[in-house]
């Protein structure tokens, strides 16, 4: 039996280490896609409770008063603090803050978490801060 140039003989152990070449290639493209969709999945799940959130910026919270004003997409927000991160001005607030009530809110800048009670939504600016004074200068 004469030998190939490339020196497998029979032609078929050529071939089989191929195909575990190739099956190593794969399999090492396959594990990087199967750990990228396992990230994915795990931010999503984390994520969930705020990922349909409405979202507002905190744009007035003197110290001296438990409520402050927020402004979103929607218009502007009073909001009473009740425990948690208490935000400061400039903060972001995600969720379910287009309804009356306590609420438990999410911080992403800060990686926080609230519970506030939103006392009025979708509001003018005047009137946010018409209803503010009402709660805190009486």
């Amino acid at each position: 039996m004469k030998k190939r140039q490339n020196g497998c003989y029979p032609p078929y152990l050529c071939m089989e280490g191929l195909l575990v070449s190739y099956l190593r290639v794969i399999g090492k493209i396959l594990m990087k896609k199967i750990i990228f969709v396992l990230i994915l999945l795990s931010a999503h799940f984390a994520f969930a409770n705020y990922a349909y959130a409405d979202n507002a910026e905190v744009v007035s919270y003197p110290s001296s008063c438990d409520y402050f004003i927020a402004n979103g997409n929607r218009g502007y927000y009073l909001f009473q603090w009740n425990d948690g991160y208490e935000p400061s001005e400039g903060d972001i607030i995600f969720g379910d803050i287009n309804s009356n009530g306590f609420k438990d809110v999410f911080f992403p800048l800060k990686e926080r978490e609230s519970r506030v009670y939103v006392e009025d939504y979708s509001m003018s600016e005047s009137k946010a801060f018409e209803h503010y004074n009402e709660h805190c200068n009486s």
